[in-house]
């Protein structure tokens, strides 16, 4: 439990870039086990590993940062 009102907005900034991630790559909600509950619909999906997608990727990365 965060401690004080930063560490919450800390909290909640990594639960959303991580998200971010898995939304991109799902097959690692799988892997880590995490392709449950909310995330179950990732059980199905596999990555894009195509050439626009790689590109996208590095869009929400560099937006997420």
């Amino acid at each position: 439990m965060p401690a004080n009102k930063v560490e919450a907005e800390v909290f909640a900034l990594s639960d959303e870039v991580a998200n971010n991630l898995l939304c991109l790559s799902p097959e690692s909600a799988t892997s880590l086990g995490i392709d449950i509950g909310a995330r179950s619909d990732l059980r199905s999906q596999l990555g894009d590993r195509s050439a626009q997608r790689q590109q996208k990727i590095a869009d929400q990365l560099r937006s997420d940062l």
